[in-house]
Order: structure tokens, then C-alpha cells, then sequence
């Protein structure tokens, strides 16, 4: 009797055996990028400039109601320095192989105040531009891109009408501009897969990326400075650059983007 329990136990002992070293192996979770920080802050070198102002008036056929909530003058968004230094609408980026940042997806752009807010977008390529018309007159927008003269939109965008959408497909600088407010114009960057930021009215940038720790290169680009790079060292959690120095000497005398 005792050996026939011994027997059956045995037998249990190896089926239970053969199951463990059949059942397959755990699959591990390949571990998740952490997410570092570059931060800096863009400077003016020397004298801060003071800002330009833009007249408003109506284009010439159009009557007082073209420009009603326009408001009679504005600052130029082209060049904002604040009284400390800091410069506005730098574009920031850091991209290299491997690099999958989120997509936005659709990004706004809206017309308020007879003004495109924001004045800088940054992009993916493959994002889509949602452009809505927030004012009480007509728009006629107007997409380029830059350096290139041939329309790639131009719509007519009546009050309260519909958001029009414009798919960022290729990787370059582009502007959005109204042919009634002819002061109006966007900037839309965009990236190749990059991660991105742009500089607020501080001049202060906050770059959230996963690169790994090491050595990279950043880009900078600003409507009139153009675009220019620096050497950095990624650390795995912040990378404090400081002031970083707005380019002084590759100032162009007018960037306005296509007429």
C-alpha cells in the first residue's frame, strides 16, 4: 500500500516539474524613457531694444468696418525684449536619430483682435493647424512658405465661420498672413521629430525631452536672428544652460516673411 502512494506522488512530482519548465519565460517591460528638462533663459546682448509700433489701418478699398475691434496701433511681435533682457518667440529644439517625441495633433492658431496668437507655433510634421477666426471682421488667410512665394491656403474666413485646417506635412518654416490686415502674420515651425519649446515673454524656455544623458546639440531659430545651434551636456534630470545669448551679430535688418 505505502509504495503504491510513494508511486503516485512521484508521479504528480514530475508532472508538476514538467509544467514548470514548459511554461515560458516571464516577459519583462522594456524600461521607460525618463523625462529630463532643459532650461535656459534667451538674452539680448547690449541695449534693449524698445518695441516697434504698427499703425492700424484699413488696406486701401477696404472701409473703417475691415478694422472694427482692431484697435489704432500695436506692438510689433517681431522682436519682443522684456526691460530685463529676456527675448520672446525663440524657437528651441533638440532632434537625432530614434527620437519619438508626442504629436500634438492639432494645434491652434487663432485671430484675435485682428492678431494671429500665438505668433510662433512649433510643430511636428504631420500635425494639423486648426485656424479660427475669433475677431468681428473678415480674415483672408494666407499660408507660404518661407522663402517661396506660391499660396499653400488661401481661404476667406468670415465671422463665426468654421476653423480652417492646414496640414504641416513638411519639415521647414512657414508663414501665415491675412490679405485684409496686412500687419498680421504667424510664424509656424516645423520639426522633423524633435522635442521642442519656445521662449516665453521672460525670454525662459523649459525643454521636456528624453534624450539620453550626453552630448547633443540644440537649435535655436528666431524671425530675426535666423537660426544658430550650441554644444550642450544632457544630465539625466535638469540641464540648467542659463543665459543663453541671443545672436547679435546675425541680426537681419527685415524678416517679415512673403508679402
Amino acid at each position: 500500500m505505502n509504495s503504491k502512494i510513494l508511486f503516485y506522488a512521484s508521479l504528480v512530482f514530475l508532472a508538476a516539474g514538467s509544467a514548470q519548465a514548459e511554461r515560458p519565460a516571464r516577459e519583462e517591460a522594456p524600461p521607460r524613457a525618463s523625462t529630463q528638462e532643459i532650461r535656459g533663459r534667451v538674452v539680448w546682448q547690449g541695449p534693449v531694444p524698445a518695441p516697434e509700433r504698427v499703425e492700424v489701418k484699413a488696406k486701401p478699398g477696404q472701409g473703417p468696418d475691415s478694422i472694427q475691434g482692431c484697435g489704432h496701433e500695436k506692438e510689433s511681435p517681431e522682436l519682443r525684449v522684456d526691460p530685463s533682457g529676456g527675448v520672446e518667440n525663440v524657437v528651441v529644439w533638440v532632434e537625432g536619430d530614434g527620437l519619438v517625441p508626442p504629436a500634438q495633433g492639432t494645434v491652434l492658431l487663432d485671430q484675435k483682435a485682428c492678431e494671429f496668437l500665438p505668433h510662433v507655433l512649433a510643430v511636428r510634421a504631420g500635425d494639423r493647424i486648426a485656424i479660427r477666426n475669433s475677431d468681428q471682421v473678415v480674415h483672408s488667410v494666407r499660408v507660404f512658405q518661407e522663402g517661396k512665394p506660391s499660396y499653400l491656403m488661401n481661404q476667406w474666413q468670415k465671422v463665426k465661420a468654421r476653423d480652417l485646417y492646414w496640414n504641416a506635412e513638411t519639415p521647414g518654416r512657414y508663414v501665415a498672413r491675412c490679405g485684409v490686415h496686412l500687419w498680421m502674420h504667424a510664424w509656424i515651425v516645423v520639426l522633423p521629430p524633435a522635442f521642442s519649446a519656445i521662449s516665453d515673454a521672460s525670454g525662459e524656455f523649459r525643454l521636456l525631452n528624453s534624450l539620453p544623458p550626453g552630448k547633443h546639440r540644440l537649435h535655436f531659430w528666431h524671425e530675426k536672428a535666423g537660426e544658430w545651434e550650441q554644444a550642450i551636456e544632457v544630465a539625466k534630470d535638469v540641464t540648467d544652460l542659463g543665459a543663453v545669448r541671443f545672436p547679435k551679430h546675425v541680426l537681419q535688418s527685415q524678416q517679415k516673411g512673403n508679402p
